[in-house]
């Protein structure tokens, strides 16, 4: 019988470890997302629904991908960074894009579950990560380059859980914008990670 990390059959695991109740919650967590693209795929029509699929590549299948995304690091190249979850198990990764092979990995603290990431540039013109967690509050800078974790910063959204969801960049406002599982997008300053406004999200029919 294969044993995951950070289960009760783990040997590794010590009572300061996470509860076997945080374990289900998280795999509850994990199926939520695919539970309402189904629902809305029922729901909702498409702007659009045709695409071509130019390529097939590999995947690391142990990895439960939360954030994707890319830019021009320092070094000038472009790079493919993606950070997953699951306690224990929660990486950040920088990929190649023309091989596909991961080229730095550094693993999250096993009292993180890791969600969604961004590449952006800062206001030097660095090449920057930014990474925030489930239900931590907590989130993490890095170097794009070398994957060096260069701060960590805590933030709110939605009360009772202040989850972190998902984030992305806005370049043209030096802003991001990150949800958290609500019906609110949070957008936060580049440069001081203050949150700048919220946006109610409605469907096209207005719910």
């Amino acid at each position: 019988e294969e044993v995951l990390p950070g289960s009760e059959n783990d040997p590794q695991v010590t009572d300061a470890d996470e509860p076997v109740e945080k374990e289900a919650e998280a795999e509850e967590h994990a199926n939520e997302g695919v539970e309402e693209e189904e629902q809305e795929e029922e729901q909702i029509q498409t702007i659009i629904n045709t695409f071509t699929v130019l390529e097939q590549v590999n995947h690391d299948e142990s990895s439960f991908t939360q954030g994707l995304s890319y830019g021009y690091g320092n070094d000038g190249k472009i790079h493919i960074y993606e950070t997953t979850g699951l306690y224990g198990r929660s990486k950040v990764r920088r990929i190649n894009p023309d091989t596909f092979d991961v080229e730095i990995s550094v693993d999250t603290g096993r009292a993180y579950f890791g969600e969604g990431s961004t590449f952006y540039t800062d206001a030097n013109g660095n090449g920057r990560l930014i990474h925030i967690t489930w239900q931590e509050q907590t989130g993490f800078l890095f170097d794009s380059d070398t994957l060096e974790q260069l701060d960590q910063f805590s933030y709110t959204t939605t009360a009772p859980g202040h989850q972190g969801w998902g984030i992305t960049y806005d370049a043209s406002q030096h802003e991001f914008v990150v949800s958290d599982g609500s019906t609110n997008l949070y957008f936060w300053d580049r440069d001081t990670l203050v949150e700048k406004r919220t946006v109610a999200v409605t469907r096209f029919d207005g719910r």
